[in-house]
């Protein structure tokens, strides 16, 4: 429920486009991704190595700079906000974090 309001909010009050999926594997995702070309992904996380490993594989895709990382953390409604600096060959940054409470947060957080 959590991902889904989040996408229902950063799909209504920007003009963001939203991808989001539950993470199976490499291939698929980084095929998902290529497709779908989204302005930020939106990533339900299970296990802290799961996002390591995603944003090291977004990561080595040149034509990924510039996408947004959001990884929910649904043990605790945390979410966490990566940013991929515009140079090839750079690993994502974590830009902020924000414990899931009130809708014009999240869209401040995301926007910033």
């Amino acid at each position: 429920m959590l991902d889904e309001g989040v996408t229902h909010v950063l799909s209504s009050r920007t003009k963001l486009r939203v991808w989001g999926r539950q993470y199976q594997d490499d291939t698929t995702f980084l095929k998902d991704v290529s497709l779908a070309r989204p302005d930020v992904i939106l990533v339900n996380e299970m296990d802290s190595s799961d996002s390591i490993r995603i944003l090291k594989l977004l990561s080595a895709v040149p034509s990924f700079i510039g996408m947004r990382v959001i990884f929910l953390r649904l043990c605790n409604n945390m979410i966490d906000v990566y940013d991929r600096r515009d140079e090839p060959d750079t690993v994502y940054d974590h830009k902020n974090g924000v414990i899931a409470t009130a809708s014009h947060d999240l869209v401040k957080v995301i926007l910033a």
